[in-house]
């Protein structure tokens, strides 16, 4: 089984871009845990597609608390050096919004917290 349940914050505002037919957003969220006095934060890139990917683009923004589901994938590809790189990514198949936007976000949020999208639910 290929299952992700993060929560955490945006670092920045949602790169959102329509590829081909469809829609993709891409952002990383920051975890943290603390150990003693030392708090460890990790960074993860997420990336949502179609409706979801909309949806994240009207709705989140740098500073907003998500709860992401979804699984673990790994892209392959050559920079311009022609060096053979690899990116773990989180392809979300849920976004949950949990929190409030900070004030100055590009984006706006809705008002209400705990909005939730399931790719699920959504047709395409």
């Amino acid at each position: 089984m290929n299952r992700i349940i993060l929560c955490g914050r945006l670092g920045k505002d949602v790169d959102f871009k329509n590829v081909k037919d469809t829609s993709v957003a891409n952002f990383s969220i920051a975890t943290s845990k603390k150990v003693k006095d030392q708090t460890y934060t990790q960074w993860h890139s997420i990336v949502v597609w179609g409706k979801l990917a909309e949806i994240c683009s009207k709705h989140i923004g740098k500073g907003s608390q998500v709860i992401i589901e979804g699984e673990m994938t790994y892209r392959d590809w050559e920079d311009k050096n022609k060096v053979k790189r690899t990116q773990a990514e989180i392809v979300a198949s849920s976004v949950e919004f949990i929190g409030s936007k900070p004030q100055g976000s590009q984006n706006q949020q809705p008002e209400s917290t705990g909005d939730a999208f399931d790719v699920t639910d959504i047709p395409f």
